[in-house]
């Protein structure tokens, strides 16, 4: 029931937060506009839901990151986590319920701009297939995932420290491909220990690049299986329960 609390008082002070909805009407803005984007390029259709959807994704990382990073320092400066701690709370319930209530706040920033994104392609360009509505999903499990980076930097710097670790990381992630090109390039050249280090942070680092079928979701013809979805999903899971345990044990470490 704690988390539950925590979570639903989470979700309402981050629906009170007006970034929200700049950011979300900026976005919105965005995808009304991506037929004229659509427009530039030959092929009109496949461009406007690719940028529909990159706008999506774009905007989503801007919020996880923002509510992400900024959640253990708000509640300290305002003082609001001594109230809440005093209370019979467990802090893995504290972190726990945080976190809920950011996806929950997320699911319904990617739900607005997802119905937004279907009708208007709707309207344009004719009925959506199953496969554009799996995209959006998979950016949400994106978000799912990078919030819990943030909150698992948040819990042990500040807050634009922790943004910028959370972006670092980000990047990193979407690059993880490169480290295994890396790791041929340094056998090729016969660099063991270069290798190593390539293929030991292939492994570690979050690779991102599971939850992007764009790509397939745009162009019908490239083939997406049901791992494809599945994977992702128990990717999202694993990682971000071992991030929000990381969180926990530095938030443990802080005198409050």
């Amino acid at each position: 029931m704690n988390i539950l609390a925590i979570a639903g008082n989470t979700f309402r002070e981050s629906a009170r937060d007006r970034i929200f909805y700049v950011l979300l009407v900026f976005a919105i803005v965005m995808l009304l506009c991506s037929k004229a984007i659509g427009w530039i390029g030959l092929d009109e259709a496949k461009i406007t839901l690719d940028f529909s959807l990159t706008i999506i994704w774009f905007f989503g990382v801007i919020i996880a990151i923002y509510v992400g990073t900024g959640l253990v320092h708000k509640e300290i400066d305002k003082r609001t986590i001594y109230t809440v701690l005093s209370k019979p709370v467990e802090k893995y319930e504290f972190i726990v319920g945080k976190y809920i209530g950011l996806l929950m706040m997320l699911f319904i920033n990617i739900l607005i701009m997802g119905v937004i994104f279907l009708a208007y392609h709707w309207l344009t360009l004719g009925r959506p297939g199953l496969r554009l509505p799996l995209a959006v999903f998979m950016i949400y499990l994106e978000l799912a995932f990078i919030t819990a980076m943030a909150m698992m930097f948040g819990s042990m710097a500040s807050p634009i420290l922790s943004a910028v670790f959370t972006f670092c990381m980000f990047l990193a992630g979407h690059f993880s491909d490169a480290y295994m090109l890396l790791v041929k390039r340094a056998e090729k050249f016969h660099r063991p220990v270069s290798a190593v280090l390539f293929r030991f942070l292939y492994w570690v680092m979050p690779n991102l690049t599971f939850f992007d079928i764009k790509s397939e979701a745009v162009h019908p013809t490239l083939p997406l299986y049901a791992k494809d979805i599945l994977l992702p999903i128990a990717y999202c899971i694993i990682y971000s329960t071992i991030l929000l345990i990381v969180s926990l044990y530095f938030f443990k470490r802080r005198n409050f």
